[in-house]
């Protein structure tokens, strides 16, 4: 027992080739989300500005 959790659980019970398969789907996604990201500045949001109480 390795004591870990799967990070995609269907409970397709086929083995780990199909975890795998579906983990390199995950993966791409990611990937793109991550490197196609909008920061702040590029949408000209400003900094946080901190409001302390009157």
């Amino acid at each position: 027992e390795l004591g870990v959790h799967p990070v995609i659980d269907g409970s397709l019970a086929l083995g780990e080739g199909t975890g795998a398969v579906l983990m390199f789907g995950l993966l791409d996604t990611v990937h793109a989300v991550y490197g196609n990201r909008t920061t702040f500045s590029d949408i000209r949001v400003e900094a946080y500005k901190r409001f302390t109480d009157v």
